[in-house]
């Protein structure tokens, strides 16, 4: 059975159950299918195979998140999945200074290094910081393992938004945070804490190709 056959299937799969709970596997299918080439395929892999390989440490299976750093900060490359409905839910949402300026490129675990970090998280709890509601992180590779001790969170920000885009030609950068609008911080991190997948898909490039804009002064207000 080809794959073509196999998304055909979890789909039916998927309608003839109805209330019945749909398994991940159906809407993963779901989602491909209605949106054919969103989310790369190696990020769904990552995302969804940690889902079904640690199912005893994921505490909110109801969301699925994948954060797109393949992708222009121009795009909304954050996708939140609705594990009960397939629904796709896709935000802006911006990268650390030192990671590039309009594409994410560099990446580091290091604290201190205002570099984004990749891999698989956990969301934790919510709380009240400088940008309002926002939500811990924890990161579960060795890639991004040091995310509580360098306070990598999800938060709102005003350098997120299409104005910004409009004036700027890219969004605002964190310090390291995965930042969203303000607009749609309260209510996804509502949506999204206790224990759901999370997980931020980047490359490395090889050439610092960004180095010299990075470097740059940014004007006031676009970056953290």
């Amino acid at each position: 059975m080809n794959v073509r056959c196999i998304a055909s299937f979890l789909l039916l799969a998927l309608h003839s159950a109805g209330s019945m709970a749909a398994t991940p596997a159906a809407i993963r299918a779901k989602v491909e299918h209605d949106h054919p080439g969103l989310i790369p395929a190696e990020a769904m892999d990552r995302a969804f195979g940690y889902l079904a390989d640690h199912d005893d440490k994921v505490g909110n299976k109801n969301y699925l998140t994948i954060i797109d750093f393949t992708r222009p900060s121009t795009v909304k490359r954050c996708h939140v999945i609705d594990l009960r409905s397939g629904e796709v839910e896709s935000l802006l949402v911006a990268h650390a200074r030192n990671t590039g300026v309009d594409r994410a490129e560099h990446f580091s675990n290091e604290n201190g290094s205002n570099k984004s970090s990749l891999g698989i998280y956990l969301t934790g709890e919510l709380y009240q910081g400088k940008h309002g509601l926002s939500m811990r992180l924890d990161g579960m590779e060795p890639t991004n393992d040091n995310a509580r001790r360098r306070a990598i969170v999800m938060h709102g920000a005003d350098y997120v938004s299409e104005k910004v885009i409009r004036q700027q030609g890219r969004l605002g950068r964190s310090l390291a945070c995965p930042a969203l609008e303000m607009g749609v911080i309260e209510r996804i991190v509502r949506e999204l804490n206790g224990k759901s997948v999370l997980l931020i898909y980047g490359k490395e490039s090889p050439e610092a190709t960004t180095k010299a804009a990075t470097r740059a002064a940014a004007p006031s207000g676009i970056d953290e």
